[in-house]
């Protein structure tokens, strides 16, 4: 998610300048366009990261009921777990 933000942020100009000197958008429209498109991708990449661990936890979930017994706590099932709760930027993506 950290390497996605670095990669928007050095191509988000050039996503402007394209739109500017391309497609002959005003600089009214290029600003609002370009954030709507890093907003979508920021979007889109924490909801692939998302559904990512969310699979990756299930695959240790044995019976597939969508709950852990006891047998099926391993500690690497534990730390997919705590992938899965742990990551803040994930859940207040949406909010930026």
């Amino acid at each position: 998610f950290k390497n996605m933000l670095f990669v928007l942020l050095l191509t988000t100009p050039f996503i402007a300048c394209i739109m500017k000197y391309k497609y002959g958008l005003h600089l009214l429209w290029v600003f609002p366009i370009t954030c709507l498109i890093a907003d979508f991708l920021i979007i889109g990449t924490t909801w692939a990261t998302s559904e990512y661990l969310n699979a990756v936890l299930q695959s240790y979930d044995l019976d597939g009921n969508g709950f852990f017994q006891d047998d099926e706590i391993t500690y690497e099932q534990e730390i997919a777990m705590k992938n899965v709760m742990s990551d803040t930027a994930r859940a207040l993506a949406l909010f930026f």
